[in-house]
């Protein structure tokens, strides 16, 4: 994880980490996989260092060791529709949430760049008209990281839930999206590695 310098948002935002996952095409809790010696949920959250708060949505009846992600001000939020993939952790984290601002981030993306979060944030609130800023890879809008407006967004991931919907990419396709163009956020993160999501044993081993 490179560190381009502290994390100033410019105005309230809680961070919102989606680790309620069962891990089941890897084959053992993902979130306590060792990434460079440290736990993965546990880089997660150490690239977030400055925001206004951090929430941690977990499935309850699975529940991280108590040696895990102890500093404040971390919050475990408990997924409010267990099993239902990450559009529901999305609810729950927006639910708990107060502040106008959300960045939302994986658990299992365990090289993201706080530049590039920084990125997202500062446009956000500083100049689109989306609800919802996330960045453009392969000519496709990537569902996370992704920075959005709490109050709208959690209006329709409640509507899109409700109507039986659990794809979280389905957000992407009924919300006000901006994607950043990589040309832009490439220039922070060059490889782009804040992409790089762990789901199975063969991803792990590809990223190295």
């Amino acid at each position: 994880m490179r560190d381009h310098g502290p994390m100033t948002f410019g105005q309230p935002t809680t961070a919102i980490v989606l680790a309620g996952g069962a891990s089941r095409r890897m084959g053992a809790d993902k979130r306590l996989l060792a990434i460079e010696g440290t736990a993965m949920l546990q880089r997660v959250v150490e690239a977030l260092p400055d925001a206004d708060r951090i929430f941690v949505v977990i499935d309850p009846a699975r529940p991280l060791p108590p040696d895990l992600l102890l500093a404040a001000p971390i919050q475990l939020v408990p997924d409010l529709r267990t099993g239902e993939g990450p559009l529901a952790g999305l609810e729950a984290g927006l639910t708990a949430a107060a502040d106008d601002i959300a960045l939302v981030v994986p658990g299992d993306m365990p090289w993201l760049d706080r530049a590039v979060l920084r990125l997202l944030v500062a446009r956000l609130v500083s100049g689109s008209a989306a609800d919802l800023v996330c960045l453009m890879h392969d000519g496709r809008p990537q569902p996370f990281p992704a920075a959005c407006r709490r109050e709208s967004t959690l209006v329709r991931v409640t509507a899109l839930l409700d109507g039986g919907e659990r794809r979280l990419r389905a957000l992407l396709d009924h919300q006000s999206v901006e994607a950043l163009d990589e040309s832009t956020w490439r220039t922070v993160d060059p490889d782009g590695r804040s992409l790089l999501d762990i789901d199975t044993p063969a991803d792990l081993a590809r990223a190295g």
